[in-house]
């Protein structure tokens, strides 16, 4: 019940299925091979080895609500994050940024105290979104307005997401559904429960307790792929 649309707040995956890649977008995401691609950024290149990164925002994107996506909300939402008082789970990734201007004709170019050449996926976190900006760099989370292949319908914290078809997405071809809901299930049995009853269509996080069982009701079908995903033990020496 403590969820909201603020971007720095998303600590779990109903957070980032609902609302990133969902309602929102970044300017990069990792592809299925794990190379960090364009996604409202067109373009991206370093001439110096990472310490200076140069964007190129894809034209003709537009906000749920017609407005067209500028540098000017760019700038805003990435430095949203690392605003004094902001509680932002990525707030520290913004520690290297000593600079984000504005080169005029959607190109704009990040400035680091250092080179670092996976600074794009940096910025494919879930929590970098693009969300439309006032005057004054402010960002207006509360509404939920994004440039993703869904417009939010209704968001009861804790709850459910329902969100509907965009017509006007920039990526050819998507969305599949015409509209997609997000329930918020939190006990692992109670989630294989529906996925089997068929109440809802696919669940997150399964318990690997219960595969087993989910393979023998002969309704569901085990896959299993290598992922990108990884845990660390980080250790002072």
């Amino acid at each position: 019940t403590t969820d909201t649309l603020d971007p720095g707040s998303w600590a779990d995956t109903f957070g980032q299925t609902a609302f990133y890649g969902t309602i929102f977008n970044g300017l990069i995401e990792v592809d299925r091979e794990g190379n960090a691609v364009g996604d409202l950024a067109e373009s991206f290149e370093t001439p110096d080895g990472g310490k200076t990164w140069h964007f190129v925002l894809r034209s003709g994107v537009t906000f749920h609500d017609g407005r067209s996506l500028t540098v000017h909300d760019v700038i805003s939402s990435i430095l949203f994050h690392g605003k004094e008082g902001s509680r932002s789970a990525v707030k520290s990734l913004l520690t290297p940024v000593e600079s984000i201007t504005d080169d005029g004709d959607g190109k704009f170019t990040i400035a680091l105290s250092q080179g670092n050449i996976d600074f794009p996926y940096v910025l494919a976190d879930q929590h970098f979104v693009m969300m439309p900006a006032d005057e004054g760099g402010e960002i207006d989370w509360v509404k939920g307005i994004g440039t993703g292949p869904f417009v939010l319908e209704s968001f009861r914290p804790g709850i459910s997401v329902i969100a509907t078809k965009t017509p006007n997405y920039h990526k050819p071809g998507l969305p599949h559904f015409d509209k997609v809901e997000f329930l918020a299930i939190t006990d692992p049995a109670a989630r294989a429960t529906a996925l089997l009853s068929g109440e809802v269509n696919y669940i997150a996080s399964p318990d690997l307790k219960t595969l087993p069982l989910l393979e023998r009701s002969g309704k569901v079908e085990i896959l299993e792929s290598t992922g990108l995903g990884h845990y660390t033990f980080p250790m002072n020496v």
